[in-house]
């Protein structure tokens, strides 16, 4: 007897937010102290676009990056040493 795999629903469900392509959004937030995206689903999930990531654990980071693969921004490390010029615009933070 083989065992069938079957996929998490609700691993399902939040990997839809990151992967889908919006034409339009209501917002954009900045992601500080970002950990492993959390609380990014959540603005997702209500018509939002991460523009910046800020993490310094390299092991969050590589979580984070499996997270959000399509993610077209990098993710910067400590946010007490980038420059205030380096962070986008946003609406959120």
């Amino acid at each position: 007897m083989s065992k069938r795999k079957t996929k998490d629903p609700a691993s399902t469900q939040l990997k839809s937010f990151s992967d889908t392509v919006r034409e339009s959004v209501d917002f954009t937030f900045i992601d500080l102290f970002a950990g492993i995206g959390g609380l990014r689903y959540g603005f997702e999930s209500i018509n939002g676009q991460c523009v910046y990531t800020s993490e310094w654990d390299k092991f969050c980071q590589q979580t984070y990056r499996a997270n959000f693969p399509l993610d077209k921004h990098d993710i910067s490390g400590d946010i007490s040493l980038i420059s205030e010029d380096a962070i986008p615009n946003h609406n959120v933070y």
